[in-house]
Order: C-alpha cells, then structure tokens, then sequence
C-alpha cells in the first residue's frame, strides 16, 4: 500500500508540475518584446534596450555633441516626424537625433540703405546693426 501511495503522489507531482510548465509557456508566449535603438547622429551614446508591447518608453537624457544643439528624437532620419514619448510601442523602432549647429544660419537684408544682418544661435537671434550710415554714426534704430 505504502509502495503504491509513493507512486500516486509521484503521477500527481509530474501531473502538476506539467500543467504549470505549460501555463508558464503559454503565458511567455504571448508577451511581444521590442528593440528601442537610439541613433545619435555622432552624438554622445545612449544605449538601446528592449521594451514589452504597449509600454511607453522613458525619454533618455539628452546626448551631446561639440558645438551642437541637440533638437529632440525622430521616428525618421529625415527629421520630418518629432517622436512622442507618450506613444505606446507597438514595433522595433530606432530613433534619430537630430542636431542644430551653435550658428544654424546667417541672413543679412537691405532696407533703406541700411544692411541689416541676423544670426540665428540655435538658442535665440543676435541682429547686427551697422554703426554708421552714410559718415553718419547710428545710435538707434526706430
């Protein structure tokens, strides 16, 4: 009687630990991963990692880059569409940084005689007003 309770409680024992190996599985294979790259466009490194379906992912701290702006992550390479990090991951994604340099762009314009130059930092606008016109000294402009 003893040598056949040993082996019911065993058929039980192997009965239940395959039911929850099962489970286990089952419940594995329904939980989709993602892969989160961050392309930083030669700028310090941010690393990638994986990411459940559904989840939001965590803004990184910015990565820098010499004399370089950094102007938020995008879902392309074109820098056409800023990412939301309020989005839910729903595939692999890569992320693009996108830099803005420390003098994007110089214009200068003409009004009046007068030639009037703005230099656009990146951060806010210098104007470059010319300190004489015509051997006369300008002091202000109205």
């Amino acid at each position: 009687m003893l040598f056949r309770r040993l082996i019911y409680e065993e058929k039980i024992f192997v009965l239940g630990f395959s039911v929850a190996l099962v489970l286990t599985l089952t419940a594995c294979k329904n939980h989709k991963s993602f892969d989160v790259t961050f392309d930083t466009n030669g700028g310090s490194s941010v690393d990638s990692y994986t990411i459940k379906e559904g989840e939001k992912l965590l803004e990184p701290t910015d990565p820098t880059k010499d004399n370089m702006n950094f102007d938020g992550w995008y879902i392309d390479d074109d820098f056409e569409t800023k990412y939301s990090f309020s989005s839910t991951v729903t595939n692999d994604i890569t992320l693009y940084a996108k830099w803005v340099g420390d003098f994007d762009y110089y214009k200068s314009k003409t009004y009046d005689g007068f030639e009037i130059s703005a230099i656009n930092t990146g951060l806010a606008g210098d104007i470059v007003i010319p300190s004489t016109y015509e051997g006369k000294k300008i002091v202000a402009i109205s």
